[in-house]
């Protein structure tokens, strides 16, 4: 993971537990304040004029991170302390090394004046950043100890010989300030999501993560895709995702193409196919958003044994290339028509077709459908 990339994953809204220790009195300070962060590319006008502020060429520039906080701390008086403010870094990394380089803000964490630093990733994939300032010195570091956890580190050293030391649980609230984009994605940027930006990683946890924040806006309704709220289960789904789905997909659209084979060439819709769990409220194994062009599937291949995920896709297929969600007349004409064509056993006409069809191809389900997204089958 780089710079940038820890940037995009700490997009969104947290809510910080912070203590700090003053250890020239010995005393300690608690606080909470609320922190969002919203990614900039490199082409944004910040980022630009934080680079011609500190007289850097922006072209060097991969982008950076809008950050603003509000807060109290414990030793507060009522009217007297304000801990509510903004700030922009901008990542210039260093021609050799992309894990380090130079961090140009517009106001520093101990003083608030533009200045210029360094950061670099640690082993860890932790964010460090070191400043200098003309009277202290200043070291944070940043690390997920889950996807919606962070740890936060910081120590300012002053010339005098006072130093503070704190500690910082982060929780995310909220997630989608990716990008600058507080609204939610729209189908077609999930789609571009998906085929450039969140593939593109080298860290299977950031690839997991970012490929499904694009699938949940592909679905029905966001809130259909979900995994789990128990911190390590989600931390190693996202990174199983991250190593396995590009294959799983594949295997995904080569069912796709074997439907697409039952119908000429001009009857066939534009569709995508994409695997992801789906949440286990609902109690389904696949679904169809035909409110987007092009329509798109979603497959929970966690639900079934994978010889029956080409029965799942057949299900989900016929109410792509109808257009309709319904189990009437037309879709098992539809549903039939598939079956013969790739060796299932077809439908019979029954008295209940609108229930009957509903579970057609019939599939066993699994006990537990996390269990496939974790690694464990």
């Amino acid at each position: 993971m780089d710079a940038m990339e820890f940037f995009k994953v700490s997009a969104g809204k947290w809510r910080s537990q912070r203590t700090t220790h003053h250890l020239a009195f010995r005393r300690a300070e608690t606080g909470e304040s609320e922190i969002e962060v919203a990614t900039l590319a490199a082409a944004h006008p910040q980022v630009v004029e934080i680079c011609q502020l500190h007289q850097v060429d922006p072209s060097l520039a991969v982008g950076g991170a809008l950050v603003s906080w509000q807060g109290t701390m414990a030793w507060d008086r009522s009217d007297e302390e304000n801990h509510t403010g903004s700030t922009v870094m901008v990542i210039v990394p260093d021609p050799d090394n992309p894990r380090e380089g130079r961090l140009l803000r517009e106001r520093g964490y101990a003083e608030i004046v533009p200045v210029a630093g360094r950061y670099l990733m640690d082993d860890e994939d932790a964010l460090v950043l070191l400043t200098e300032y003309e009277t202290m010195s200043s070291e944070e570091r940043f690390s997920f100890v889950s996807s919606d956890v962070r740890m936060r580190t910081s120590t300012v050293k002053r010339f005098g010989g006072f130093s503070t030391a704190s500690l910082c649980v982060e929780t995310r609230i909220e997630t989608d300030l990716d990008d600058e984009r507080r609204e939610d994605l729209t189908p077609q940027q999930a789609q571009d999501a998906l085929g450039v930006r969140s593939l593109i990683s080298p860290t299977p946890f950031v690839r997991g993560y970012q490929y499904l924040k694009a699938v949940r806006q592909l679905a029905l309704d966001p809130g259909m895709l979900d995994v789990t709220d128990d911190l390590r289960e989600s931390d190693r789904i996202f990174t199983w995702i991250g190593i396995h789905i590009d294959a799983i997909n594949a295997q995904l659209n080569t069912y796709l193409e074997a439907c697409h084979g039952c119908f000429h060439p001009e009857q066939r819709r534009p569709m995508h196919i994409l695997a992801a769990p789906l949440a286990q409220e609902y109690g389904i194994d696949g679904l169809c958003n035909i409110l987007v062009n092009p329509a798109v599937i979603l497959i929970d291949v966690g639900r079934t044994a994978p010889q029956d995920w080409l029965s799942i896709v057949v299900h989900e297929y016929a109410h792509a290339h109808l257009g309709s969600p319904g189990h009437d007349w037309r879709f098992f004409n539809a549903i039939s028509h598939l079956c013969l064509g790739l060796g299932l056993e077809p439908p019979l006409w029954q008295p209940e077709m609108e229930t009957y069809l509903r579970n057609w191809p019939h599939c066993a389900s699994l006990a537990n459908p996390l269990t496939f997204w974790m690694g464990y089958s």
